[in-house]
């Protein structure tokens, strides 16, 4: 898949991103370690980083939007590639497709897709 989309970037003819073309972003936001220690069947689990399942803290909310925007200042210099290989890709999938009815049982089955829906019905 990676060699797919490196030659679709070779042949949409992008050019190679050079050290200077990566804008100076600072260091990427690191989690805070909280210690948590679980026992079970008897083997004690750490995880440090369990208080980032909890959605609803802010804290959380905070760390998530803050490595968001490190990701979106990281890649900023190949936004027209995404979207261009993005095109690419999309033009070559058909969106609107229906399969072909089979019976099981007493039943049809068939599966289809709808443009602009990502997944199929």
């Amino acid at each position: 898949m990676r060699n797919w989309i490196l030659l679709a970037a070779m042949a949409s003819g992008a050019q190679a991103l050079h050290a200077s073309d990566i804008p100076e972003v600072q260091k990427p936001p690191m989690a805070k370690k909280v210690a948590r220690v679980e026992t079970l069947h008897g083997e004690k689990l750490a995880d440090d980083y369990f208080w980032l399942r909890d959605r609803k803290d802010p804290e959380v909310k905070a760390y998530l939007e803050s490595e968001n925007a490190y990701a979106d200042a990281f890649m900023k210099p190949t936004e027209t590639l995404q979207t261009k290989l993005y095109e690419e890709m999309l033009g070559r999938i058909k969106e609107t497709d229906l399969s072909v009815p089979y019976r099981q049982g007493a039943y049809f089955y068939y599966s289809r897709t709808e443009k602009g829906e990502q997944y199929p019905i």
